[in-house]
């Protein structure tokens, strides 16, 4: 039997980070493929380097270029482990 969606994919797939907590959570949403999910961690590292720009051309960043740039790193490292075809590696981020 499979598991009912806790989420709505199209919200999802549009603005990740109100809908995950963390890029590993998109990992392992059973609702998504392969595809879907590369797709949604893409947007999500969209959305983190506008942010991390808009910061470098002197818009205010209320303390967030610290945790976008790390969020950039943890985005980066369930991506490639989806693209390998294995889980994220905590201690890689």
């Amino acid at each position: 039997m499979s598991e009912i969606m806790r989420i709505e994919p199209e919200k999802a797939r549009l603005d990740p980070e109100a809908v995950f907590e963390r890029p590993a959570d998109i990992e392992k949403e059973v609702g998504f493929t392969r595809g879907q999910k590369l797709a949604t961690l893409k947007r999500w590292e969209a959305d983190v380097m506008r942010r991390i720009e808009s910061t470098d051309e002197g818009m205010p960043s209320n303390g967030e270029n610290s945790d976008d740039a790390s969020l950039l790193k943890e985005i980066k490292v369930v991506m490639e482990a989806i693209q390998l075809g294995q889980a994220p590696q905590p201690d890689a981020q």
